[in-house]
């Protein structure tokens, strides 16, 4: 119970760091979606007639025909594999 205590706030920060990158990612891809109005670059290529490749998702998860559904599995498989990535840091350290 001790270690549970010890750990309380590192793990309250990690969690709470976690649902804040998720929701950020969740509301900057989203935002992508609502936009009627695109400027810049992709307002130019749509100008010129020029159709996209395609979004950088859909040779892995062209499968899914909901684009909101194939973002939030995005960031989903993102999430794991940074977590992944982290842990496995972890894990090398205390092996030393």
């Amino acid at each position: 119970m001790e270690k549970l205590k010890e750990y309380k706030w590192p793990l309250i920060t990690l969690f709470s760091t976690i649902i804040v990158l998720i929701l950020m990612l969740s509301i900057g891809y989203s935002l992508g979606f609502l936009s009627e109005n695109p400027d810049g670059l992709e307002r130019v290529l749509e100008d010129v007639g020029h159709e996209g490749e395609g979004d950088i998702w859909t040779p892995i998860l062209s499968w899914i025909e909901n684009n909101y559904l194939a973002g939030i599995i995005g960031i989903v498989l993102i999430t794991l594999i940074v977590i992944g990535f982290f842990y496995l840091n972890k894990w090398t350290k205390m092996r030393k």
